[in-house]
């Protein structure tokens, strides 16, 4: 599951990379685009330290 989650911030963060170089004349929409991949970007981080949280008390258990 957590690969899952790597995968998809991975795909973000190269979207986030590609319209941060993409100089395109609608920079306010590019800005709101940014911001929602940065906060689903962050989202996601979260969410795969939560998974993996369990995972490594039930190994030192």
């Amino acid at each position: 599951m957590s690969i899952i989650i790597w995968i998809i911030g991975v795909i973000i963060t190269f979207f986030i990379i590609k319209l941060a170089i993409d100089d395109s004349k609608n920079t306010r929409y590019n800005k709101l685009i940014l911001r929602e991949l940065r906060e689903m970007n962050e989202y996601l981080r979260k969410r795969d330290e939560e998974l993996r949280k369990p995972q490594e008390d039930s190994i030192d258990q």
